[in-house]
């Protein structure tokens, strides 16, 4: 059996980190090679969330789309919204650059490379497919990407990924069950449903 100390891993800094009182530049420095190196598990991390500024500069330009911002700046603002609505308003707006089965898959499999670089070895991913059925994408477009994302993100990174449906509380009970209808094919890879967004009164 390999001892640990021997390997300079995340094991030994740690140890080596008692060595020095919290203040000590050592100290920080090994812990964060410690906590960097720990096997991690990401259990709740919402697919659209996972956007980030040049994805959708690049997928907006790709998709020829317009109304929206024209560099990262730009779309770093329209996600800056301190109410928790007016950020949902721009991620409304930002999750429009997802048209094609590709550009669900780069953007899941891009995060997939992200888990990696931070050792997560395994993410329950939710994904709100009313998000996009509702402007005409095929839930089939979406399943398609990102369950081949989560298949590459196992073969060739060796991190598992499983998905997770949201049905939308502010959305009628007629959308969630043609949702469900929608996923009935794709039950053997989703792993879990649950509600998303807050509901609406009155």
């Amino acid at each position: 059996m390999t001892n640990a100390t021997t390997l300079g891993d995340g094991g030994q800094n740690l140890a080596a980190s008692h060595r020095y009182g919290r203040a000590d530049p050592h100290y920080v420095q090994n812990m964060h090679h410690f906590i960097h190196g720990m096997p991690k598990a990401e259990l709740h991390v919402h697919f659209e969330g996972t956007l980030t500024p040049w994805h959708m500069l690049r997928l907006s330009q790709r998709n020829r789309l317009s109304g929206l911002p024209t560099d990262i700046a730009g779309f770093k603002q329209m996600l800056s919204g301190s109410v928790l609505t007016q950020f949902l308003d721009g991620l409304a707006r930002a999750r429009s650059v997802l048209i094609t089965e590709q550009d669900f898959y780069e953007v899941a499999f891009d995060f997939a490379v992200q888990q990696l670089r931070n050792n997560v070895l395994y993410t329950e991913l939710l994904f709100d497919p009313q998000g996009h059925t509702d402007r005409g994408i095929a839930f089939d477009t979406v399943m398609q990407g990102l369950v081949r994302a989560c298949d590459d993100a196992r073969a060739k990174l060796g991190i598992r990924i499983e998905l997770v449906m949201q049905l939308q509380r502010d959305k009628s009970r007629e959308s969630a069950f043609d949702t469900l209808a929608g996923a009935a094919r794709w039950k053997h890879v989703i792993r879990g449903v649950g509600m998303d967004n807050g509901p609406v009164k009155g």
